[in-house]
């Protein structure tokens, strides 16, 4: 059966379609699977850490990088209302990355 845990590993088998097999749509069907497992088992403590590893390593393949930059930020506020302080911080050196390469004005960043 599946335990909230296995929302990280699915994630992780994503991310290893996605950059050893370059197999991109099985990957980010994967990663959506991760979301589902997250949402079924209402997992708080885990939810920012897969979320970010998806926003990071998964969704950038599929969905416009403007739209990684407010979900990183959010994950950011998510992650610290857990207590996750590596991932919150994670979230923001993807939040300042993907707002760099996504040409926004290095003042608002």
């Amino acid at each position: 059966g599946f335990a909230p845990e296995s929302a990280f590993g699915f994630f992780c088998y994503s991310y290893s379609l996605i950059s050893t097999f370059n197999d991109i749509e099985e990957g980010y069907r994967w990663a959506k699977l991760a979301l589902v497992v997250l949402e079924r088992f209402n997992a708080p403590l885990l939810s920012p850490k897969v979320k970010i590893c998806i926003t990071m390593f998964v969704s950038i393949w599929k969905e416009p990088v403007q739209s990684s930059v407010v979900d990183f930020l959010r994950l950011h506020q998510e992650a610290l209302l857990v207590g996750d302080i590596d991932f919150a911080a994670v979230s923001s050196k993807g939040y300042i990355h993907h707002g760099f390469i996504s040409g926004s004005s290095l003042a608002t960043i």
